[in-house]
């Protein structure tokens, strides 16, 4: 019975028979048909047509000018942002000098690194009548800066008008000749015992020491701004010093301000000296200063009696 069913399912008709031959001759056909046949085209097939393509160049270079106009206005934002900082902000100079802010030009004011705006601002207060009494006057320039100012305040010098008046030709003519005065402890109102030293004088050698940390020598009083060789001559033979009243600045925990405000030290030295010390942990001689460039001989030899570490 069930050989009779499979029989029957793989019995043909002649007809069917027929269908399978043809069917066979067909995919033979189409077997060899494929092996000798190119069916590839011999032209490239486009499809992009030359407004298409005209159009996509337009495209790309519309992005190139936004991309260039953005980098532009970014090159702008960072040069305006730098003159604006350049404008308005001051910078510590490379080295300080003694001014009266009644008379300093704008070139000087330039190089004690006032920002222009701020020379503007000092330069309209002198000329609508403006006058600086004290140093602490500085502060009523708007823009004039606290740390600003304590750099600059030690080289603030300002003359009166009545001391312009020949110093010969005031209370000064007693002989004082026999009065001697250590200057590295007196006060203003002693030194100004001394015939010739009159207040100015008197803040002013006092001012100076100050910012030394005191007189090594007395060849020093030639650095007091103001005083003239004739004076210095005629009241030296009265001065005596006392170097062990000398105050040192410790070389390795002394801050930018305390070294910057030293009359014997720049900006670019007191930044090696601090770089030295932030490489090396600390100094341990002073003379490594000289050791490793950080400083020229004269400059180490002026500033050597001033420093501990």
């Amino acid at each position: 019975m069930a050989g009779r069913r499979l029989k029957e399912y793989f019995s043909f008709t002649k007809r069917e028979r027929n269908g399978i031959i043809v069917l066979l001759f067909l995919l033979v056909i189409l077997v060899i048909a494929e092996k000798f046949i190119d069916f590839s085209s011999n032209k490239d097939i486009s499809l992009m047509t030359e407004d298409y393509r005209e159009k996509i160049t337009e495209f790309e270079k519309s992005l190139e000018e936004k991309s260039f106009r953005r980098e532009k206005e970014k090159k702008q934002q960072i040069y305006s942002s730098e003159e604006n900082a350049y404008e308005n902000h001051w910078i510590i100079p490379d080295s300080l000098f003694y001014f009266d802010p009644n008379t300093i030009s704008k070139k000087q004011l330039n190089k004690l690194g006032l920002s222009e705006k701020q020379i503007s601002t000092f330069i309209n207060y002198r000329n609508a009548g403006g006058e600086f009494q004290i140093s602490t006057d500085l502060l009523k320039i708007y823009g004039i800066e606290k740390d600003q100012f304590d750099i600059l305040e030690p080289f603030v010098f300002i003359v009166k008008k009545e001391e312009h008046v020949d110093r010969l030709d005031k209370e000064y003519k007693r002989d004082f000749t026999s009065i001697v005065i250590e200057i590295n402890s007196s006060s203003a109102d002693s030194l100004e015992l001394i015939y010739g030293i009159g207040p100015a004088y008197a803040e002013r050698i006092i001012k100076y020491r100050e910012l030394l940390g005191g007189y090594i020598h007395k060849s020093q009083l030639y650095e007091v701004y103001g005083l003239d060789s004739v004076l210095i001559a005629s009241i030296k033979d009265q001065l005596i010093i006392d170097t062990s009243l000398i105050y040192k600045i410790n070389i390795n925990e002394a801050a930018y301000t305390d070294l910057i405000k030293h009359p014997y030290l720049n900006k670019y030295q007191t930044q090696s000296i601090l770089k030295f010390r932030e490489i090396q942990d600390e100094f341990h001689d002073i003379n490594e200063l000289i050791d490793y460039n950080l400083l020229p001989e004269n400059v180490f030899q002026k500033i050597k009696p001033y420093l501990e570490k």
